[in-house]
């Protein structure tokens, strides 16, 4: 029949006097719920036992750590900060280390970021908090570097290259010279003969780090050769650039300034060595491979070229030298003395002499123009035209006076050192 009034309850001291009641259970558990209807007829209870079942909540998984970045090796300490009932933790640090800690301490040995998680599990569950990127682990950075070439004659240019590693952010060079450079790779140049100590100090998220390189750069002085080109009973007869460490050094004999006659060519040292005794005709570059330049004798009539390798090994080197070439004939005579010094290759190519003149043929008196064809940087020009006249002039304007054939040459000097042309007969003059 018709119900006036409803009486629920739901098991855990609650009720309610609703038809339609919503009713919220705040505690696990298993309850039994009833239900009264009151009418005109009287009333009646359907009870149902064990009717709701009321599950746990899983927790609320938190965390926090510190410190959250810094060097390696780094220790983070973890707090767990869940809410809920917990019985079990799950720790995963990024790095495939975990921990089944409350509270634990991790170290992270190698340099990254890491995303941290904790799964806290209880009666109701389990849940998870995820930390993306949470931990950032940094490696100091190592200086280093190299240096090409090591070594040369002035001016030498170096390209420095940064081997640092890792994750540098800024470079400060100290070449030595008083130069420097913020320049991950630079370029520097030596201007002045001398031995350099280099250093870079590097920047990075895990601070700074200097490489001093002691003794790293030597810039030798650069060759040099003065040659002094006789006049008189000392007529022009040899020919070379400047002996060069590390290279081949040739040395020509003209014999024809003296037709007929055989030259031979005597190297001397002018300096005294002590504990060393030096035989005339030889030169010592280095003790320890014996005598370098011997006596050699030149083709009558004609250009006789020789060449002599200049070793690396400066334990001594006879920079200060003397060079002749002697005449035997019937009357003992020589030519041509050069003082010498032994230096290094620089930088700057050795020029290539080279020249015509026309016309080549004619009576006396017979005009020639010459015209400098050389290559190269070339800063000085010598001419010998074969007659005992000279000129600097780069294409210079000759006369013959006297009927005859001559040989004319050319010596260039520039930065990268000298370099003759000799052509024999090159002029007849009727």
């Amino acid at each position: 029949g018709p119900v006036s009034s409803w009486l629920w309850s739901f098991g855990d001291l609650v009720t309610s006097t609703d038809q339609n009641p919503v009713h919220t259970y705040t505690i696990a558990g298993t309850y039994t719920v009833s239900m009264a209807a009151t009418g005109s007829g009287g009333s009646d209870v359907e009870t149902k036992t064990d009717y709701i079942v009321v599950s746990e909540q899983p927790p609320v998984a938190q965390f926090s750590g510190t410190p959250l970045s810094g060097l390696l090796p780094l220790a983070v300490s973890f707090t767990d900060e869940t809410t809920g009932v917990v019985t079990a933790r799950a720790w995963s640090f990024g790095d495939t280390g975990t921990s089944a800690q409350q509270n634990p301490t991790h170290t992270y040995n190698d340099a990254g970021t890491y995303t941290v998680s904790l799964t806290a599990t209880g009666p109701g569950g389990p849940h998870t908090e995820t930390k993306t990127n949470y931990v950032v682990v940094s490696a100091p950075s190592i200086a280093n570097f190299s240096a090409s070439p090591e070594s040369g004659g002035v001016p030498l240019t170096v390209a420095f290259t940064d081997l640092s590693t890792p994750n540098v952010t800024g470079w400060s060079w100290d070449f030595g010279d008083t130069g420097s450079s913020s320049l991950q790779d630079p370029t520097h140049t030596y201007t002045t003969a001398g031995t350099y100590s280099v250093s870079l100090t590097v920047e990075g998220p895990g601070g700074s780090d200097t490489l001093l390189m002691t003794d790293l750069i030597t810039v030798h002085p650069a060759a040099q050769s003065i040659f002094r080109n006789g006049t008189g009973l000392n007529p022009a007869c040899f020919l070379a650039a400047p002996p060069v460490i590390g290279t081949l050094w040739i040395g020509a004999v003209d014999s024809s300034v003296v037709p007929g006659t055989t030259l031979t060519v005597l190297l001397a040292r002018t300096q005294s060595i002590p504990g060393i005794t030096l035989s005339t005709g030889e030169l010592l570059i280095d003790p320890s491979s014996g005598f370098l330049f011997n006596s050699f004798a030149a083709a009558t009539g004609g250009l006789d070229q020789h060449s002599f390798g200049v070793p690396m090994n400066l334990s001594f080197v006879g920079n200060e030298g003397h060079l002749q070439a002697f005449l035997f004939g019937p009357t003992l005579q020589w030519c041509n003395a050069a003082a010498l010094t032994v230096g290094f290759p620089t930088l700057n190519p050795t020029p290539t002499a080279g020249f015509n003149g026309a016309p080549q043929t004619g009576p006396a008196p017979h005009t020639v123009f010459f015209n400098d064809t050389s290559s190269g940087a070339i800063s000085g020009w010598s001419w010998s035209f074969g007659d005992g006249a000279a000129s600097t002039l780069q294409n210079p304007t000759h006369v013959y006076t006297t009927p005859g054939t001559y040989p004319v040459s050319l010596t260039v000097q520039g930065e990268g050192g000298f370099d003759t042309s000799l052509q024999l007969d090159y002029i007849s003059v009727q």
